[in-house]
């Protein structure tokens, strides 16, 4: 009887940090990389997260989105050739889909 009681906690238990883990892994953000002084959007801007190494490049309209962010609270890092960094804290405590624009 012990043993069954054991088993079944432990099959719980597991089956619960996985549904933590794949929730934490559905984080998202996206949005917009522009020039402060024209709004212009800034084709091929460089956007990722410093603690995964994750990132992309902004399209042909100046868009980004990154998924599957296993972090809570990353960094996300901004460059493009000419700008500074630009350098944000992101949290997911409250959202699992973050909208962030920036203008360089």
């Amino acid at each position: 009887m012990n043993i069954k009681k054991l088993l079944f906690i432990f099959l719980i238990t597991f089956n619960s940090i996985n549904e933590l883990n794949a929730q934490s892994a559905n984080n998202q953000v996206y949005g917009f990389i522009s020039d402060s002084l024209s709004g212009e959007a800034l084709i091929g801007a460089n956007v990722f997260i410093r603690e995964t190494g994750q990132g992309m490049a902004t399209d042909n309209n100046g868009y980004y989105v990154l998924s599957e962010i296993s972090i809570s609270k990353p960094t996300l890092i901004v460059s493009y050739v000419g700008y500074s960094q630009y350098e944000m804290e992101l949290d997911f405590s409250q959202s699992n889909s973050l909208n962030v624009m920036v203008s360089l």
